[in-house]
């Protein structure tokens, strides 16, 4: 921020001459994340058509004030880590793109008043081990250590967080363990699970960095848990994994999410995919060591079809963006239907991105620099 008073001076140095008797007094009252400058000024002016009436000078009183302020931003970057995303250079183009990404938002001077999850998705979401565990309760134990997702029912895509101590674990298993360099199961494992509200650039690039491919691709799971880290909601969930140490979020974040009727508060979900939403199968035998031998031979149920994967997808947008949460979408790589399918969720055409090429990097870096003039307030 550069310093209030040689603004003020230049600017009233172009309209008035050193000899009309200015006297200025600017003020600034700078706090965390705004800063209002009060400029008053009296200025001596000699008369025209006065001094006939004995009046040669007349003195002007005035009195400005300014405000500039830097919203609080609340962010989940919702990111696919399916198996494709290999094959098409997806994730090799991601990194980079994200970390960059990452670099803007958290600028120094803006970092305190933003929060960023990340949430990897394959065919489901990791909450992580330990968040998993208190989610659940003593009453719904854990069926296996290999990962940590949950089940969702059709009806926990609603305004409100599931019930977790209700909530099965997803299985353990695969189905399409097709794409070299992808791993097998389509819960992801504990490296690519969710970051929850951290400002910690260098702490979420090696997150970024950390991410590795699994099986499937279930787009309206991630899309729910970027919802409810968003959701004022889930601030009793945030304040237990601050006091009980769950998961890194800095204690300055127990307050959030904000209200979503807080003017102070921007919210943003950046979703970057690149394929069709998924059926959701499940194996119907219980054993997750023959769930993850049997690669061909498993016999499965289906969930959810594709149909409804979407359905439910739409509605966690169509919650959002009601709730003045700014989507961003990005497609890539993806025929026209699902790039339709996709941008339908972003809060207005401009915010949705169908890129082809070695272009992710520019929709990360427009997608950044929209935020940035949404969250200055002059």
């Amino acid at each position: 921020m550069s310093e209030p008073r040689p603004v003020v001076e230049s600017f009233l140095g172009a309209v008035y001459t050193e000899d009309q008797k200015l006297r200025l007094d600017v003020t600034s009252n700078v706090t965390l994340n705004s800063r209002k400058v009060t400029a008053s000024a009296t200025v001596t002016l000699p008369t025209f058509f006065l001094h006939l009436a004995n009046v040669a000078q007349l003195t002007v009183h005035a009195r400005s004030v300014a405000e500039e302020a830097r919203k609080n931003v609340e962010l989940s970057m919702v990111l696919d880590i399916s198996g494709s995303m290999v094959s098409n250079g997806g994730l090799a183009q991601l990194k980079p793109a994200a970390k960059s990404f990452l670099d803007i938002v958290l600028k120094p001077e803006l970092a305190a008043q933003t929060s960023v999850s990340i949430v990897p998705f394959s065919g489901e979401v990791n909450v992580g081990q330990r968040v998993f565990d208190h989610l659940a309760g003593s009453g719904n134990p854990r069926q296996h250590l290999h990962s940590s997702c949950f089940e969702m029912g059709a009806g926990d895509f609603n305004e409100n967080p599931p019930d977790f101590t209700r909530a099965a674990q997803v299985p353990h298993f695969n189905r399409d363990f097709t794409y070299k360099g992808t791993r097998m199961p389509w819960c992801p494992q504990e490296e690519t699970s969710i970051a929850y509200l951290q400002n910690d650039k260098n702490g979420l690039k090696r997150k970024i960095d950390e991410l590795v491919p699994y099986d499937g691709t279930g787009t309206m799971y991630a899309m729910k848990w970027g919802e409810m880290l968003l959701n004022p909601k889930s601030n009793g969930l945030v304040n237990a994994i601050i006091s009980k140490k769950l998961a890194p979020i800095q204690a300055d974040f127990a307050d959030r999410p904000f209200p979503f009727d807080d003017e102070r508060t921007l919210k943003f979900i950046l979703l970057m995919t690149d394929g069709d939403i998924v059926d959701q199968p499940r194996p119907t035998k219980p054993n997750p060591i023959a769930n993850m031998l049997g690669i061909r031979g498993q016999e499965f149920e289906t969930i959810y079809s594709s149909k409804t994967a979407y359905s439910l997808f739409d509605k966690v947008c169509d919650y959002a963006k009601a709730k003045k949460i700014k989507i961003f979408t990005i497609a890539f790589k993806v025929n026209e239907t699902i790039a339709k399918n996709i941008a339908k969720c972003a809060s207005n055409s401009s915010y949705a991105y169908r890129i082809d090429g070695l272009d992710m990097n520019a929709a990360f870096q427009n997608i950044a620099t929209t935020m940035q003039k949404l969250r200055i307030v002059e």
